[in-house]
């Protein structure tokens, strides 16, 4: 096949109308076009197994394509590939380019994202329209626009069409169990990583884009090129590869390959049962969308001969000016350091994370020892699963076999009966621990379920492994919720570790158990796991380590600046990161961030938002909180509330007695509250 010229500024009006040759042409069958764009190599090696006859073509301005025929349902598609990374605004860009080189009848953005609410691994989600959840209007606060890319109606009619049918599920080189759903709703795109369900960002996009079912980082900038160039239809298609909470575990698992089949083959499902009138899409497009000014290419300024590069439209352009995350009235300027997101465990390799001696020399030198249990109890946000990575870090660099498991994971249905959470825990474990399903062999008979647990491990898993097995159990505060599991669960880790003193399979077992809440279900003193082993309490950072961490940031402070930051919100970790980071990234200034902080409208607003929810749901912490709040000295309070205030990171006790964990605590909820000092 012979390549053809690229398009370029001007030559823009010759390919518009060898297009309207092309479709219009009567000596030969209109053969339609398409170009898939990938963010990834899974992705794109996904989307290029259904096609034939390629050939690699590169533009004049570097991008690599493959262009490739389609042939099915009696017609043949020409179609255009290329892996463009991640990012809204580079996907605007090379969606222009690429619309610009091909002239496509269609286009789409196939690749995988991580599910919100509704989907499961490996389902399949069609955009009806793409929000740009990081864009807003900077005022005194940050308020959301809903900015939206809209998909084109023929197309989602089309999809809408196949999602009721499972032909496309034959277009996958196995039948996949078990069988995924596709859903044709809303997506959400953005810059940032959204890491946990916990993070500010999740509980963002549940607040204000409730509809959306899936996020990724693409699509909103893809939607914005190609509604520039209407003679083209667009659409984003992602398959389901992680679940926010599970990504590292779900990446491990081969889940990113599996979501890149399913909307590969639920892409092409849809080229090949689109029927195109008088060569383009039926476009109805919807009214409702945000009053944006398509240009036209013919309309774009001519460019010099020598000035090769394609020019941008203005909906290309302002995407680019709207994909800064805005959060305030400062200017933003990028970041002169390679700075991590101040949310979620601080990775292995990153310079951020802070050690707070003792701790992590006492985690070490217990993880290696025989039969050990490590309980790690701290607030959310206080570097529980930071601390947990670096033992299973070490514990991997001794050899031994790592798992984790994450308590959030389970199902209320496997919490309805011991039996049922036991056969989840243990094949949980086993798949970790990339293990033989062999459950089923060791779960007959009358025995009890702990029994018939403890026979999996101990004439299974364990003898199978051959060697130290590091297990993980983190969030197991999901399991006090319900008592009359929790007793049998815990008493059955209590006798575990027990066992390792005097029979030798078990000193293989190095249990990790990782926690927020206090322990307030009722556990025999005999038969609990939080009164033996190491106990791991995480203070706040002290005045040292938060200047160590400053520096680290690439910042010249003050002690004094360094003292008000601390005044403010105390050595809290996440609090200190989440101030640092955009003041590097010249977001706005210490004594900026500083007067906003205790306010809705400031850096911690969603933070502290969850922190009152939590409060207003129960009665007695929320008059307890009061109390604390309503003077400046420490007070004494029920002993039930304050461990629970100091569960959730609000308080500390003084002695016997607590106060307000920082200041932006104490000025937030005075005021929220309406409690005088």
């Amino acid at each position: 096949m012979a390549k053809r010229t690229p398009a370029t500024p001007k030559n823009w009006a010759i390919a518009d109308k060898k297009a309207k040759i092309r479709k219009n042409e009567p000596s030969r069958k209109f053969m339609p076009r398409a170009v898939i764009l990938t963010a990834l190599p899974v992705e794109y090696l996904a989307v290029r197994f259904h096609l034939t006859d390629l050939q690699e073509e590169t533009h004049s301005q570097g991008t690599i394509y493959e262009r490739g025929q389609f042939i099915d349902e009696g017609q043949t598609w020409e179609v255009g590939i290329v892996e463009i990374g991640a990012g809204n605004s580079g996907a605007a860009l090379e969606a222009e380019r690429a619309i610009a080189y091909f002239n496509p009848d269609v286009i789409l953005f196939v690749g995988v994202a991580g599910g919100i609410k509704d989907v499961v691994l490996g389902d399949v989600v069609a955009s009806t329209k793409v929000y740009g959840y990081e864009s807003g209007e900077a005022e005194e606060t940050f308020r959301p626009r809903p900015e939206v890319g809209l998909s084109a109606y023929g197309l989602k009619q089309r999809a809408m069409a196949e999602a009721r049918k499972t032909d496309w599920l034959q277009r996958l080189p196995s039948a996949p169990s078990p069988t995924p759903r596709v859903y044709v709703a809303p997506i959400a795109a953005g810059e940032k990583v959204v890491a946990s369900t916990e993070s500010e960002v999740f509980r963002f996009l549940r607040s204000h884009y409730g509809d959306a079912i899936a996020v990724e980082m693409e699509g909103f900038g893809f939607l914005e090129a190609a509604r520039a160039n209407q003679r083209v239809s667009a659409m984003v298609i992602r398959g389901i590869s992680d679940l926010i909470d599970s990504k590292e575990k779900s990446d491990k698992a081969g889940c990113q390959e599996i979501a890149s089949r399913h909307a590969s083959a639920f892409a092409f499902s849809m080229l090949a049962n689109l029927r195109l009138k008088d060569g383009s899409v039926s476009e109805d497009r919807e009214t409702t969308q945000p009053a944006h000014q398509a240009v036209k290419p013919e309309a774009m300024p001519e460019l010099e001969p020598e000035e090769p590069q394609l020019p941008v439209t203005v909906g290309a352009s302002r995407k680019l000016e709207l994909i800064r995350v805005v959060t305030n009235s400062f200017p933003v300027s990028r970041p002169t350091l390679d700075l991590d997101e101040p949310e979620g465990q601080v990775p292995l390799e990153s310079s951020l994370y802070v050690e707070r001696p003792p701790i992590e020399a006492r985690c070490y030198e217990a993880i290696v020892k025989p039969g050990a249990l490590i309980r790690i109890k701290a607030p959310q946000q206080m570097g529980k699963s930071s601390l947990m990575l670096r033992i299973l870090n070490h514990a991997n660099q001794q050899g031994y076999q790592t798992s984790t498991l994450n308590f959030q994971m389970v199902d209320r249905d496997a919490l309805s009966n011991l039996d049922q959470f036991l056969q989840w825990f243990c094949n949980s474990i086993a798949g970790e621990l990339n293990l033989e399903d062999k459950l089923a062999d060791y779960w007959k008979g009358s025995f009890s379920p702990k029994n018939k647990c403890t026979n999996f491990f101990q004439r299974y898993l364990l003898p199978e492994l051959q060697r130290p097995v590091t297990l993980c159990l983190d969030e197991v505060d999901q399991v006090f919720e319900y008592p009359a599991i929790a007793r049998d669960f815990f008493g059955m880790l209590r006798a575990w570790h027990e066992d390792a003193k005097i029979k030798p399979i078990w000193k293989n077992l190095r249990l990790v158990i990782v926690h927020s809440k206090e322990v307030y279900i009722p556990l025999n003193i005999n038969q609990s796991p939080f009164n033996v082993g190491v106990p791991i309490e995480l203070p706040q950072l002290t005045p040292p380590q938060v200047t160590d961490l400053v520096k680290r940031h690439g910042l010249d402070w003050s002690e004094a600046e360094v003292t008000q930051l601390m005044d403010m919100v105390g050595g809290h970790p996440f609090l200190v990161r989440a101030a640092l980071y955009p003041i590097v990234r010249g977001e706005l200034s210490l004594e900026q961030l500083l007067q906003l902080a205790p306010t809705e409208g400031g850096l911690y607003g969603e933070h502290l938002r969850r922190h009152l929810l939590n409060l207003e749901g129960d009665e007695k912490l929320l008059a307890a909180m009061k109390q604390v709040i309503a003077v400046d000295q420490p007070v004494s309070i029920n002993t039930s509330e304050a461990f629970k205030l100091t569960s959730m990171g609000l308080v500390q006790f003084r002695g016997s007695e607590v106060a307000p964990s920082c200041n932006l605590y104490r000025q937030y909820f005075r005021e929220r509250l309406r409690v005088g000092a």
